[in-house]
């Protein structure tokens, strides 16, 4: 279905990116690859012996930034140099308007498609305040140490919003009313009609 595409789903905790992120992979088939930015903070979380749910101590959360930054080098040299050409892959991120490192690792991934001759897909991923609430504290959530307080929604709401994506292949998708599969289906047939030659 698709060939040699990085796909960056974009969007604020608990809006479900990661449940969305599996069905693309599901729907897409094997040669579609999962970089959750959980992929990163775990394994720091593992080290340290975090087991409940945020919030994540202060001392614990200083070291995810450099991990951030050296990871973020790493796997993405390694989709560039190492993966097969006809690999895909999908990213998932928090990157909020105004943050100078969420705008660095917007253009690492963007850079990186480009040097692997990928076809890039930005999709920013929205919901309504009120799904927002229902989805952030389901306990999935809270078993993968992810974010679960039910205020969050509501502060980013009111905050600058998604980082400003200025792409032709841009998805802004709203998935209020959508089931992950849908989600999934439609970025996927977005993807397929912007990669096509």
């Amino acid at each position: 279905m698709l060939s040699n595409t990085v796909l960056y789903l974009i969007g604020f905790p608990g809006t479900g990116k990661a449940t969305i992120a599996r069905a693309v992979c599901a729907q897409a088939g094997p040669e579609m690859r999962l970089v959750d930015s959980h992929l990163i903070n775990g394994p720091l979380y593992e080290v340290a012996g975090q087991r409940g749910p945020v919030p994540i101590p202060p001392e614990l959360w200083a070291r995810v930034h450099p991990l951030r930054v050296a990871m973020r080098g790493v796997l993405l040299d390694a989709m560039v140099h190492l993966a097969p050409p006809e690999r895909s892959f999908i990213f998932t991120n928090v990157l909020v308007k105004g943050d100078a490192e969420d705008r660095a690792m917007y253009a690492a991934v963007e850079s990186a498609a480009a040097a692997r001759g990928a076809a890039f897909v930005p999709v920013l991923l929205r919901i309504d305040p009120a799904e927002h609430a229902r989805r952030i504290v389901g306990a999935d959530r809270s078993a993968a140490l992810k974010l679960t307080d039910p205020a969050v929604p509501a502060r980013y709401a009111a905050g600058p919003g998604l980082i400003r994506v200025d792409h032709p292949n841009l998805l802004d998708l709203d998935a209020t009313h959508l089931s992950a599969q849908d989600a999934a289906a439609r970025i996927l047939a977005h993807a397929v009609a912007r990669a096509a030659p």
